[in-house]
């Protein structure tokens, strides 16, 4: 029950954080982390994000590369 209470305050700090400016995605990602040892569906959510973070760091180094050239 900690456990799902200390990941949903971070979950919740992180949505927060991505409204307003502050380091949102690092507090999703660890109330996720934590989350998802107890449900089924923040690992598919937690899962899903570090999918979608791994391709957007590859399109941003084609950018980089692309543009040192």
């Amino acid at each position: 029950m900690i456990i799902t209470f200390i990941g949903a305050i971070f979950t919740l700090i992180g949505v927060i954080f991505l409204l307003l400016p502050g380091p949102g995605l690092l507090f999703l990602l660890i109330g996720l982390t934590l989350l998802s040892t107890q449900y089924l569906w923040a690992k598919r959510w937690l899962r899903l994000s570090q999918r979608q973070l791994s391709k957007s760091a590859a399109w941003l180094d084609s950018q980089i590369r692309r543009h040192r050239c």
